[in-house]
């Protein structure tokens, strides 16, 4: 039976780890003039800045982000010239979606030390959320100038030359990143994604078997071996994979989008129903989700609910003739 959608999944944000600014030294303390009292030394707070950094970083490992970001502010509150904290911050407001903020962050990284890799990594992928690649892979270049031996920047630009729909030229920065750190399990999760959108499903699952072998629980490496065992026709094992992925993740519209096609083409028709009508509730590709369930419908013997969506997927843009002819042997197989 004819598919109608090609896996896509991209990127995850890497937490870049940077080291703490070192700490201010307190003034020496005024001198006395009896009997006149002396006022006690000024207080000197930026000795603390690196405990609420360091607690940031924590925090953002757990994914706290709103309180990570507090204790960033904080670092930066009592050192207004912590660069690593800007950095960090900047990070954690990509995730917030304040983007705009982020930029900012990184810029002040940038003139407080110029050239920090860290900073142009950040901006690279601020930019890159705001779905301007091209810029961000400028940003990328210059982080790689700064620290050639920056894994994480070498995968961010491979993410962005994906989003660009240059998955060749991607597998190359992924690759120069998986030579920096093998246990990078994110790098090996997108190239996986390259290599599927290059057609190339076995090599996708090798990647996405490392990737899943490093990060025990990686919801998106699961959906995306599942996508890869679709395209190489193995919809049983695809299907465990989305379920595991569903477990992390209830609400992934993508993975049940999948395994409501899954379900459909293993003849599991009330289930794929289900699948699909959850997807389009969160939103998640509405052409593809409907012309799925016409094709589930139609295995019901529900014509008229197969119809419906026949024609919401057409009005969507999924080519009538194509989910015609499937539709139609749909029939021919009840």
């Amino acid at each position: 039976m004819k598919r109608f959608f090609v896996a896509t999944i991209i990127s995850i944000i890497a937490l870049v780890s940077l080291g703490a600014c070192g700490e201010k030294a307190a003034p020496p303390p005024s001198a006395t003039v009896p009997p006149t009292a002396t006022p006690p030394p000024t207080a000197d707070f930026s000795n603390l800045a690196p405990t609420h950094f360091e607690r940031g970083q924590l925090l953002f490992g757990t994914r706290d982000y709103q309180d990570a970001e507090a204790r960033f502010s904080e670092a930066i509150r009592l050192d207004p010239n912590f660069s690593a904290a800007y950095v960090q911050r900047a990070l954690i407001r990509i995730r917030l979606g304040l983007v705009d903020e982020a930029i900012a962050d990184a810029d002040r990284a940038l003139e407080l030390e110029p050239g920090n890799a860290g900073a142009f990594d950040a901006k690279g992928l601020a930019l890159f959320n705001q779905g301007l690649a091209e810029d961000a892979i400028r940003q990328f270049d210059l982080a790689i100038q700064a620290d050639g031996a920056f894994a994480d920047a070498y995968n961010n630009r491979g993410t962005a030359y994906s989003g660009l729909g240059q998955p060749e030229v991607a597998l190359d920065d992924f690759a120069t990143a998986i030579s920096l750190d093998e246990t990078y399990a994110e790098a090996y999760n997108n190239r996986g994604t390259a290599y599927l959108n290059l057609q190339q499903p076995e090599a996708a699952l090798s990647d996405f078997n490392r990737a899943i072998e490093l990060l025990p629980g990686y919801t998106e490496a699961h959906n995306n071996r599942g996508a890869a065992y679709f395209s190489l026709g193995n919809l049983e094992q695809a299907i465990i994979d989305f379920d595991e992925a569903l477990r992390l993740d209830p609400e992934s519209g993508e993975t049940l989008l999948y395994r409501g096609a899954a379900r459909a083409q293993l003849g599991i028709y009330q289930g794929a129903v289900e699948d699909l009508t959850a997807a389009l509730r969160i939103g998640v590709d509405d052409a593809e989700a409907h012309a799925q369930r016409a094709l589930a419908y139609t295995g019901l013997e529900l014509d008229d609910e197969a119809e419906s969506d026949f024609e919401q997927a057409v009005t969507l843009g999924v080519d009538a003739a194509t989910l015609r002819s499937a539709i139609t042997e749909a029939k021919s197989n009840r």
